[in-house]
């Protein structure tokens, strides 16, 4: 079993990349929506980092399911 749990956290800027057949008001408001875009990664920075004793099984758990929360399903690189 792991001693030591390493949390590094990262911003990252990246764009994304559409193609349209027509440029209308509509069209733009509805990118939010689409998940087909060309995902470009721009910069990525080292924020922070934090270290824990991994002393118990809780600790480790907490961590693990706070990275699981969040639903990245829908981004692709």
């Amino acid at each position: 079993m792991s001693k030591y749990i390493v949390e590094t956290f990262y911003t990252c800027s990246f764009k994304i990349v559409h193609k349209l057949d027509e440029l209308s008001e509509k069209k733009l408001s509805d990118l939010e929506n689409r998940n087909d875009g060309e995902v470009k990664i721009i910069d990525v920075k080292l924020n922070n980092r934090k270290t824990k004793t991994a002393n118990n099984k809780e600790n480790f758990e907490d961590t693990v399911n706070k990275f699981t929360e969040k639903n990245t399903s829908n981004i692709r690189l």
